[in-house]
C-alpha cells in the first residue's frame, strides 16, 4: 500500500510538473508573441520615422542640387577653377552634330547672389556694404550742413540726367507698337507662305514674297535704330534718358531678330514634312506666347520657358527697392567723386598732370558704380522683372568675379547678352557664314558689341568719341587668348586691375569731352565737329558769368 501511494505521489509530481511546464510554455510564448508584437510596432514606427527624415533630406538636397544647376556643372564654376572650356560648355544642349554647336538649354534656378544671400556670412557682408554706404552719405551731408550750412542729397544727376523721361516713355510705346506690327507682319508671311505649292515649298527656295517680306523686316529693324536715334536727338533727351531709351532699342531689335530667326526654319520645315497647307501657320507662335517674350528677361526665343508657380511679391518689392536705392547711390557717387573732377574741363588748357590725377582718380569710384550698376540691373531688376512673370531661369550672370581671365569674364558676366551673340551670331557665323571659323566669329561678335555700345554713348552724349570702341576691339578682343590657369590669383587680381584702369579711363576721357562741350560752345556749323574730340585743344575762359570758345574769348578781350 506504501508502495501505491509513493507511485500516486511520483504520477501526481510528474503531472503537476508537466503543468507546471506547459504553463511556462504558455507564458513564454505570451511573452515572446508581446515582444515581437513590440519589435515589430517598433520596427514600423523607426522605418516611418527614417523614411520621413529620408523623404526631407532628399527633397532638401533636390532643392539644393536644382540651385546649383549640377547638371550643367554649375557647382564645378562655382568650387573649381575655371577655365574656358567649362565656360563655354555651361548651360548648353548636347549637340549631335559636330558641324552645329550645342543650342542654349532653360533650367530652372536662382540667381547666384540669392543663393550665397542665404549663407549667413554673405547676408553679413551685404549689411556691411549697406552700412558702409550709409556712414558714406551720412557724413558727407553732416560735412556739407557744418561747412556750408546747406544739404545737398547729390540728387542733381537724377534730375538732370533723367529729364524729359516722359517722351522717352512715348518712344518706348513706339517701339512696342512697331514690334507688334513685326509680328503681324510674320504670321502673314507664314499664312501666304502655307498656301505655296507642296513642290515648291520643298524645294527650298525662297520665293519672292519671302525675299520681299525679308528685306521689309531687315529694313524695319534699320528703321527701328534710325527712327529712335532721331527722336532722341529732336527731343534733346538728357544722357540718361537717352541711354534708357538707346537701351530698349537695342532690347526690341535683338528680341525682333530672335522671334523671326528662330521661327522661320519652323515654318519652312513644318510646310516641307506636311502636305497640309496649314502646317506653317499652325506653328507660329499665339500672340501671347510673343508679349510673354517681349517682356521675359531673355533674349533667346522659345515657346515654353520654365515658370514658378506663384509670384512673391515681396520679392518684387525689395527688388524695387534695391533699383531705387542703386540709382540713387550712383547718382550720389557722380556728384560727389566724379564731376568734381571735371565740371570746368573745356575752361582752360588740359595739362597732363591733372589728366593723370583725374583718370586715377576715377578708377574707385567708377570701380563702385560700375558693380553698382550690374547690381541694379543684372541683379535687382531681372529677379524683379523674373518674379513678375514667374520666369524661373535667374542665371543672369555667373560668378565672373572670380575669373582669372578676361576669356572667363566675357562669357559670366551678362549671360543674357551673351546669349544672344552666342546663339544669333556667334553660332550662325561659325555655321553659316566663316564655316568652323571660331576666331572670326568671336571677331564679328566683339565688333557688333563695340559697335552697338558706341552707338549709346555717342547719341547719348552728342558726339563720337570710340574710346570704348577701342578698348572692346583692341584690349578686349586681345585679352580674351590671354588665359592663365596655373595662376587663378594672379589672373583676378590682374582683371580687377584692369577692369579699374579702363572705368577710370573711360570716365575721364568721356567726361571730359561732355563738358568741354558745355563749357565751350561749337558753332554747329560742320558735321564734323560731332566726330573731332575739342577736350584736347578747347581752353574757353570766363566772361560776365559764362564759357565762351578761345576765339571768341580773344575777340571780346580785344573789343
Amino acid at each position: 500500500m506504501n508502495g501505491a501511494v509513493a507511485q500516486n505521489d511520483g504520477e501526481d509530481k510528474t503531472i503537476r510538473r508537466e503543468h507546471k511546464d506547459s504553463a511556462n510554455s504558455v507564458l513564454h510564448e505570451m511573452i515572446m508573441h508581446k515582444l515581437r508584437k513590440r519589435i515589430e510596432h517598433l520596427q514600423e514606427n523607426v522605418v516611418q520615422e527614417v523614411n520621413s527624415k529620408l523623404d526631407v533630406f532628399v527633397d532638401e538636397l533636390v532643392n539644393e542640387l536644382n540651385r546649383f544647376d549640377i547638371q550643367n556643372t554649375e557647382l564645378a564654376l562655382l568650387f573649381k577653377e575655371q577655365n574656358g572650356k567649362q565656360s563655354n560648355s555651361v548651360n548648353r544642349a548636347p549637340s549631335t552634330d559636330a558641324n552645329h554647336l550645342p543650342e542654349k538649354e532653360f533650367a530652372a534656378r536662382n540667381s547666384l547672389l540669392n543663393d550665397l544671400f542665404e549663407i549667413k556670412h554673405i547676408q553679413t557682408i551685404y549689411h556691411i556694404f549697406i552700412a558702409i554706404l550709409f556712414i558714406l552719405w551720412l557724413n558727407t551731408l553732416t560735412h556739407d550742413y557744418v561747412a556750408d550750412g546747406t544739404i545737398n542729397l547729390g540728387l542733381s544727376p537724377i534730375k538732370i540726367g533723367f529729364g524729359k523721361f516722359h517722351l522717352a516713355c512715348v518712344i518706348w510705346c513706339i517701339l512696342q507698337t512697331v514690334s507688334c506690327l513685326i509680328y503681324v507682319a510674320f504670321r502673314i508671311w507664314a499664312s501666304v507662305t502655307s498656301k505655296r505649292p507642296v513642290n515648291a515649298a520643298k524645294d527650298g527656295k525662297p520665293d519672292v514674297f519671302s525675299r520681299v517680306m525679308l528685306g521689309v523686316f531687315s529694313v524695319t529693324q534699320i528703321a527701328l535704330i534710325y527712327g529712335t536715334v532721331r527722336l532722341v536727338l529732336f527731343f534733346d533727351l538728357p544722357p540718361a534718358s537717352s541711354i534708357t531709351i538707346l537701351m530698349e532699342m537695342i532690347r526690341f531689335v535683338m528680341k525682333n531678330h530672335a522671334f523671326v530667326r528662330s521661327n522661320i526654319p519652323r515654318v519652312l520645315s513644318a510646310i516641307q514634312k506636311s502636305e497640309g497647307c496649314k502646317s506653317g501657320k499652325d506653328v507660329v507662335p499665339t500672340f501671347q506666347k510673343f508679349i510673354y517674350f517681349m517682356f521675359a528677361p531673355t533674349l533667346v526665343y522659345r515657346d515654353h520657358y520654365p515658370r514658378t508657380k506663384y509670384i512673391r511679391w515681396n520679392r518684387v518689392l525689395w527688388n524695387l527697392m534695391e533699383v531705387l536705392g542703386v540709382i540713387f547711390y550712383v547718382s550720389f557717387i557722380f556728384e560727389r567723386f566724379l564731376l568734381p573732377y571735371f565740371r570746368d574741363f573745356g575752361t582752360t588748357a588740359i595739362q597732363p598732370q591733372y589728366l593723370v590725377l583725374s583718370i586715377f582718380g576715377c578708377m574707385m569710384p567708377g570701380t563702385i558704380a560700375y558693380l553698382c550698376g550690374f547690381y541694379c540691373l543684372l541683379h535687382a531688376w531681372m529677379n524683379a522683372t523674373a518674379e513678375m512673370l514667374r520666369f524661373a531661369d535667374r542665371m543672369f550672370y555667373k560668378d565672373w568675379w572670380n575669373s582669372s581671365s578676361f576669356d572667363v569674364y566675357f562669357r559670366t558676366w551678362n549671360i543674357v547678352v551673351h546669349d544672344w551673340l552666342y546663339t544669333y551670331i556667334y553660332k550662325d557665323v561659325y555655321e553659316i557664314v566663316c564655316k568652323k571659323s571660331r576666331a572670326m566669329s568671336a571677331l564679328i561678335v566683339f565688333t557688333t558689341s563695340a559697335l552697338f555700345h558706341e552707338l549709346i554713348l555717342a547719341v547719348a552724349f552728342r558726339f563720337f568719341y570710340p574710346v570704348l570702341f577701342v578698348m572692346f576691339q583692341s584690349c578686349g578682343f586681345q585679352l580674351m587668348f590671354i588665359r592663365n590657369r596655373k595662376h587663378s590669383s594672379f589672373g583676378n587680381t590682374f582683371l580687377w586691375i584692369g577692369m579699374a584702369i579702363g572705368n577710370g579711363l573711360c570716365i575721364s576721357l568721356y567726361s571730359m569731352e561732355y563738358f568741354a562741350r558745355q563749357n565751350c560752345p561749337m558753332s554747329h556749323e560742320s558735321i564734323w565737329e560731332y566726330y573731332v574730340p575739342i577736350s584736347w585743344s578747347c581752353n574757353g575762359i570766363l566772361i560776365n558769368g559764362s564759357f565762351t570758345s578761345p576765339l571768341e574769348s580773344q575777340m571780346r578781350l580785344e573789343l
